[in-house]
């Protein structure tokens, strides 16, 4: 099950959320990330969450910030899924997103969702290139 981010999941979201940055509670306050411009959902089962998706919308685009899968749980398509949840709730908008150059397994992913790189941020992440891609609906 795909459903917005409440309080009940919140504590599971940022132990997720240490898999992409070990200070990821301290960075992140989704109390105030979900509001009209910012919003997060996860993929829960049996009560635990597998994953979750933050998104910022725009005007005429969707900016994917985040989306974390639990690593045991990588290449189950829980990853697709919530992506293909946020498509389903803005069909006719534009998504953007960047991801590390050498994150092959997020590259191809995206690949497959229809996202087509359109530039290059270099030495974006720690000296690594950001791949920035987007999909048109």
């Amino acid at each position: 099950m795909i459903t917005r981010l409440t309080d009940n999941f919140l504590q599971k979201v940022y132990n997720l959320g240490i898999e992409l940055h070990q200070n990821f509670k301290d960075l992140y306050n989704f109390e105030s990330l979900n509001t009209e411009f910012n919003e997060t959902y996860v993929y829960v089962d049996n009560n635990s969450v597998l994953g979750f998706i933050h998104i910022q919308s725009l005007v005429d685009e969707i900016n994917i910030i985040d989306i974390v899968v639990d690593s045991s749980m990588r290449k189950k398509g829980i990853g697709c899924s919530l992506i293909e949840h946020v498509f389903n709730i803005y069909p006719d908008k534009r998504f953007i997103l960047e991801v590390s150059c050498d994150n092959t397994a997020a590259l191809n992913l995206y690949k497959k969702l229809g996202f087509v790189q359109i530039s290059v941020r270099s030495k974006y992440y720690n000296g690594v290139d950001a791949v920035v891609m987007e999909r048109k609906n």
